[in-house]
């Protein structure tokens, strides 16, 4: 620390140097070093705009935005050095300064030579994109899902959704209960749907709506519900059971009064999964027949070489398994069809009734799909009488199955038959008809467009391990009073 001596002069650096610095001089900047602070900070303040901002991050960001400016701050540091301030501090200072400019300049030029390549490999995939032709406009997807633009956030991954992933689980699952691989699912946005409402398409066309408060929770009754919740009275899209719209803060007392709580993606997935088991006989393609064939080469190649082409064509094999495919029944076990077609397509050439020899290999298959836990198959039956009458009017012929019925008798025939399943599905069973073998096609196709969801199985069809149980019985002469008027609900969701 300087001192004064006798003669008026201080000691220390200013004896060395009395003429390069005159304490008055340091007195004067040392009084200025605050006066520089309070205008730098009220600057700060002016200036600052009226927006949400972080002030010590905007200036972190702006001081190290630029390296030149590092560069300066360092060699102005370093050049202080030399006026009599404390050197080592200014010279850490200004080698922080310089690297940490050094260190900006590499990234400033890293992140240029990372975008000019983006950039470039951009124009690239632009110049080989091809250019958009009129045939482009003629593929058609097989399955799609439109969804309005207050549910688009369901199918975004970053806003929480979890469609696509359920998505893919579905098709999974239908692979394991049908035994064929769904189409990808095309999820896109249709700006002509309302914001809450979307669509499936098969093969460009809707078949089926739905619509879905994205925010709210679909509360399903189950029948046995103990108590009533708030909320807006709706159906559940899938199977058309009585359900409740509710926020998200009724979720424990609906499930506490009974009810099944979902959330809106899973109802859009559910679904889309009946609508695609539905038609799963229309999604099954030549080419994925041949893929299945394929498959099976691979592990059992003497059977599907000893059937295809000699005994029956790819085509005869795909109309085969859509038949089957259109009465949901399953068609995993592709060897035991196989094996069946080729013990009978020497007999005969008829693919209905070929069908109908599978659906025997199939017995077991198709009563687990229907019987209860305790392997009993609850069903109605017809009149032996009205079998004869039906027997009488369905005939084979080159051209197929022909049903000789007037429309009259088919009508009395399919409301008797609705009239008594009420009173199967009313005690909670599916929708299962039993009658003889010779009368089983026939029966499901006059009855196909009114009750879609009937189940008619023959007597072929029974395993030794299932006990029938038969709740009911169709008579020749049905009575007016039978009508199945609002049955279809019931089919839908059996109590």
């Amino acid at each position: 620390m300087a001192s004064i001596s006798a003669d008026g002069k201080r000691n220390g650096v200013w004896k060395c140097c009395p003429d390069f610095y005159q304490p008055d001089d340091w007195d004067g900047l040392v009084t200025q070093v605050p006066a520089f602070l309070i205008s730098l900070a009220a600057g700060l303040i002016v200036t600052r705009t009226s927006t949400e901002s972080n002030l010590p991050r905007d200036v972190i960001q702006q001081m190290v935005a630029h390296p030149e400016a590092l560069f300066l701050s360092s060699a102005f540091l370093f050049s202080l050095a030399f006026t009599g301030l404390p050197p080592l501090p200014l010279m850490s200072l200004s080698v922080i300064c310089l690297i940490v400019g050094v260190m900006m300049r590499r990234h400033k030029e890293a992140v240029a030579v990372m975008e000019q390549k983006q950039e470039e490999k951009a124009q690239v995939e632009q110049a080989a994109r091809p250019e958009a032709k009129p045939e482009d406009n003629l593929v058609v997807d097989p399955l799609q899902l439109e969804l309005g633009f207050g549910l688009i956030k369901l199918a975004d991954p970053n806003s929480g959704g979890d469609i696509l992933d359920r998505v893919t689980r579905i098709r999974h699952k239908v692979a394991h209960e049908l035994g064929i691989i769904l189409p990808k699912v095309r999820i896109r946005d249709n700006i002509r749907l309302e914001q809450r409402q979307y669509q499936i398409k098969i093969r460009d066309i809707p078949v089926a709506w739905g619509d879905i408060f994205p925010d709210a929770l679909l509360a399903i009754d189950t029948g046995a519900t103990g108590g009533d919740i708030p909320g807006i009275d709706t159906k559940e899209p899938a199977f058309g059971r009585p359900a409740k719209w509710i926020e998200m803060a009724h979720k424990d007392r609906a499930e506490m009064s009974g009810y099944n709580v979902v959330e809106p993606s899973a109802v859009i997935i559910t679904h889309l999964t009946e609508v695609a088991k539905e038609h799963a006989h229309e999604l099954l393609t030549r080419q994925q027949v041949h893929e299945l064939l394929d498959n099976l080469r691979q592990t059992s190649p003497k059977i599907v070489d000893e059937l295809i082409p000699d005994m029956l064509k790819t085509a005869h094999i795909h109309q085969v398994l859509n038949n089957l495919l259109r009465e949901q029944v399953p068609i995993r076990d592709l060897e035991t069809i196989l094996e069946t077609l080729s013990n009978y397509a020497d007999r005969t050439k008829d693919l209905g009734i070929l069908t109908e020899y599978v659906r025997h290999s199939l017995a077991r298959t198709i009563c687990l799909q229907y019987r209860d836990r305790r392997r009993t198959l609850h069903v109605i039956t017809l009149d032996p009488a009205l079998e004869d009458i039906l027997m009488a009017g369905f005939d084979y012929s080159e051209r197929g199955l022909m049903v000789k019925l007037s429309p009259q008798v088919s009508e009395q025939v399919t409301t008797a038959i609705a009239g008594e399943l009420k009173k199967l599905v009313t005690m909670g069973h599916p929708p299962v008809l039993l009658c003889a073998p010779q009368v089983r096609a026939g029966l499901k196709q006059i009855t196909q467009a009114s009750l879609p969801k009937l189940a008619v199985l023959s007597l072929n069809e029974v395993t030794r391990d299932t006990n029938v149980e038969a709740v009911s019985q169709v008579t020749a002469g049905p009575q007016p009073q039978m009508a199945g008027a609002g049955l279809e609900d019931d089919l839908e969701h059996p109590a």
